[in-house]
């Protein structure tokens, strides 16, 4: 009994039977029997049913109680068999238990031999991907700077998992603003031969890491040169000649086109269009800021791969910007009317979900305000906020709340 409340004070305040069963080498019904005297005595408490039955001490103290029944150097020597049988147990075993057991061994003496090595690094690989879902970035970052220190040499036998792992760490690394990662997983993976679509996520995170710390100018040029690698060559520092030369090309391309057949577009399927039509619009934001000339380029080439190569959900995103081009630089409010509407269709046809929030901030901000009431303006905006943050897209929940505070003063409400 002694032993199994030790073991499970070491896993966390909760434990399920299965988990604490792996970590002790024993069967459920064994565990059962043995913390009986605990659960009579309150010490532990337990809940669930037989499939999933779990145990959680009475207290903070109880628990340290029990942690201290086994001496700290006994805890450390034991710390890598405990983690390894966590670790064989797999989905038993909550994914941050197990990766915290592996943190523990790390840190308890030598390096860990290869055949403990890969596991470890994959169960740290399962719970930083669980973390950074969580909204638990900075953890999903540790995990992965771990777990990838612990592949040392064994990861020219395990290049898929190394790869992985780097992925996964350029994905926290974008949000973990207050510290560089260690490595820097996106110029590491960068410097592989990368196929060109796998080479187009990394360059859009990196593009993203930029805006995340207000790196405007470095986020234009990551996208500048990864259109480049993508065969889509624009002007870095464009004149008014070139965009007005854009502008009716694409003018001409739209009308030639015709509105009903601009309405049935069919879907892009060339992925490489695609990952272009991504990258022109993540750092609109950027370039609304510190390149007014690049903003309406970058928009006109999406939508010229649009009307070339089909639309995606991207396409709903540069319509919408499109209209925004009609409203404000152009002062064309019925065609702006009629480009937000497509736009509206565009994302209900391709599934553009993410992009909605972009989508409508865009339209109300820049065409709808034209004709709407502030007032209504900000509390869209405000749904809008909260729309963008359930779905991830930090950066717009960040816009529309900024939005929703100006429109609100401007109408004496905010």
């Amino acid at each position: 009994t002694r032993r199994l409340l030790a073991l499970a004070a070491q896993v966390g305040k909760h434990v399920s039977i299965r988990a604490l069963a792996a970590a002790a080498d024993l069967t459920v019904e064994a565990v059962m029997e043995a913390l009986a005297p605990a659960l009579t005595a309150g010490h532990i408490r337990g809940s669930g049913d037989a499939a999933d039955a779990a145990v959680a001490f009475a207290h903070p103290r109880v628990q340290r109680a029990a942690l201290d029944l086994r001496a700290e150097s006994t805890r450390r020597r034991e710390a890598r068999g405990f983690a390894r049988r966590l670790v064989a147990a797999g989905d038993v075993v909550d994914p941050f238990v197990a990766a915290d057991r592996c943190v523990e061994a790390a840190a308890a003496g030598e390096p860990l031999e290869e055949v403990d090595a890969i596991p470890f690094a994959r169960v740290l690989l399962r719970a930083a991907r669980a973390a950074r879902l969580a909204g638990a970035p900075a953890t999903s970052l540790s995990y992965v700077e771990l777990a990838a220190a612990l592949l040392g040499e064994a990861w020219a036998r395990e290049p898929e998992l190394l790869g992985s792992l780097y992925l996964e760490g350029a994905r926290a690394s974008v949000i973990v603003v207050e510290r560089a990662p260690k490595p820097d997983f996106i110029t590491r993976l960068l410097e592989e031969p990368l196929d060109p679509d796998a080479r187009a996520v990394v360059r859009s995170l990196q593009i993203d890491r930029h805006l995340a710390r207000w790196e405007n100018e470095a986020a234009l040029d990551t996208t500048i040169l990864a259109l480049a690698e993508l065969g889509c060559h624009l002007p870095r520092h464009p004149g008014a000649v070139r965009v007005a030369k854009g502008l009716l090309d694409t003018t001409w391309s739209l009308w030639r086109l015709g509105d009903v057949a601009l309405a049935e577009l069919p879907i892009a399927t060339d992925r490489r269009v695609a990952a272009a039509q991504d990258l022109l619009l993540r750092p609109i934001v950027a370039a609304y800021l510190s390149a007014p000339n690049l903003l309406p380029l970058l928009i006109l080439r999406c939508i010229d791969l649009t009307l070339s190569g089909g639309v995606s959900p991207v396409s709903a995103w540069a319509f919408s910007s499109y209209a925004f081009v009609q409203a404000a630089v152009l002062g064309k409010l019925d065609r702006a009317v009629y480009f937000s509407h497509l736009a509206r269709s565009i994302a209900a046809r391709v599934d553009g979900r993410f992009f909605t929030s972009r989508v409508e901030l865009t339209i109300v901000g820049f065409v709808e305000s034209r004709t709407g009431r502030l007032g209504a303006v900000a509390d869209i905006y405000a749904r809008l906020a909260k729309q963008a943050l359930s779905q991830g897209d930090w950066e717009y929940a960040v816009v529309s709340a900024n939005n929703t505070l100006l429109f609100g003063i401007a109408c004496g409400t905010g």
